[in-house]
């Protein structure tokens, strides 16, 4: 991939860049061979036991200094790609400000007709505790009314109760003063018997020329 990009940077644009032989050059495509200004280190040592890494990345260092990137910057004014991302993203703002608009309309629709709702309400609870309250006086006001025939009708029964046994003792003293009507009628009546009967006789004894008895 070092090799195809150092031909690139010597104008072969034609030449095939293998950044997908690994995962480490497919992220870096933009650092390697991309819009951007890169720097590498190389981490070499002195020993002469790694003369060999060190070669390598001598030699790799090497080619990589040959890499050219023309690094332009990303000017949005003049991208077109990004003055449609903006005209979209100001169109959905203007979308979003309308919807937050109606939103806002609505939700003061809403909050009238629950202050609406909520007065009438109120209004009505208000009519329903006065109707209540009147309910209750006027049951207390006939209650009143009806203790108060209770306690009359109650003397009026006492009073009545007395009378009644009243006139029981005055039934009961004229059934005794008729008894003794009756029996002094019956005393009368035999001595009036009684006397007829020596009336009868005395006459009797008088038309016989004989004196009467006793």
């Amino acid at each position: 991939m070092i090799k195809a990009l150092t031909k690139k940077s010597t104008k072969q644009n034609t030449i095939f860049v293998p950044y997908r032989n690994s995962a480490l050059t497919w992220l870096l495509r933009d650092s390697l061979g991309g819009n951007s200004k890169t720097v590498m280190l190389a981490a070499i040592s002195p020993s002469e036991h790694h003369y060999n890494e060190t070669m390598s990345t001598l030699r790799y260092v090497e080619r990589a200094k040959q890499i050219v990137n023309n690094a332009v910057v990303n000017d949005g004014e003049t991208n077109p790609v990004v003055l449609l991302l903006r005209q979209e993203i100001n169109r959905l703002r203007d979308d979003l400000f309308k919807v937050d608009v109606r939103f806002r309309e609505q939700e003061m629709i809403w909050e009238r007709k629950v202050e609406e709702k909520t007065t009438k309400f109120e209004a009505k609870e208000k009519r329903f505790e006065e109707i209540i309250t009147r309910c209750i006086t006027e049951k207390e006001t006939q209650v009143g009314q009806l203790m108060k025939e209770k306690e009359k009708f109650e003397g009026a029964l006492e009073e009545s109760n007395g009378a009644s046994a009243i006139l029981l003792e005055q039934i009961e003293d004229v059934s005794k003063a008729q008894t003794t009507v009756e029996e002094e009628k019956k005393k009368c009546e035999e001595e009036v018997s009684e006397r007829n009967e020596r009336t009868c006789v005395k006459s009797r004894c008088e038309e016989r020329g004989e004196e009467p008895w006793g």
